[in-house]
């Protein structure tokens, strides 16, 4: 089932418990998942294998949706079997593979293990990652309403210490999906 941004906000929307916007505005609330996706950490691994070497070319931009590259490995013998090129044959710079080692023959299938970093207009975020886009959107609305209430009351009947513990409570949940996230990709590599 796909997830986009407008689904993420209906989710932080009701963990908020502002459906209304009484607390926060939409633009804030939609500013804070922004934020959160713009995390390093929200991301995904993915593997791609539309690059294919020609001869006397050493350089290939990467493909949309690598952001960062792992792993470069080639099939070699055309069975589909790739091999890991060594980590000192490759670098990337500024979204470009350059293959140190020009002994790859042309004709030949590049396999990149990589990062894909998701960004707002991503439709279809892991159940993972969601959970800490959310966390981390939590964090920045309530973060957002302790500057804008710095010296009065929420409703009397919330302080500022209140909103300091549920702050300090989403930052830990955050750091716990965060590792479990960082875990889970390592599983995946």
């Amino acid at each position: 089932m796909a997830t986009a941004i407008s689904d993420l906000l209906t989710r932080l929307n009701t963990r908020l418990r502002d459906a209304a916007n009484t607390t926060w505005t939409a633009a804030e609330k939609t500013e804070a998942l922004t934020i959160a996706i713009n995390d390093p950490y929200v991301y995904g691994v993915t593997r791609d294998t539309s690059l294919t070497t020609s001869s006397s070319v050493y350089s290939y931009t990467l493909p949309s949706g690598v952001s960062m590259v792992y792993r470069l490995m080639v099939d070699l013998d055309g069975d589909g079997i790739a091999s890991p090129v060594a980590r000192t044959s490759w670098e990337v710079i500024n979204g470009v593979l350059y293959l140190l080692d020009q002994s790859i023959p042309a004709g030949k299938t590049l396999t990149i293990i990589g990062k894909n970093k998701y960004t707002s207009s991503t439709s279809d975020y892991p159940t993972n990652v969601q959970e800490y886009i959310l966390e981390l959107a939590m964090v920045e609305a309530f973060e957002l309403l302790k500057s804008s209430l710095t010296s009065r009351f929420l409703k009397n009947a919330i302080t500022m210490a209140d909103i300091v513990q549920s702050i300090t409570t989403h930052k830990q949940r955050a750091a716990e999906l965060r590792a479990s996230i960082t875990n889970q990709q390592l599983v995946d590599l």
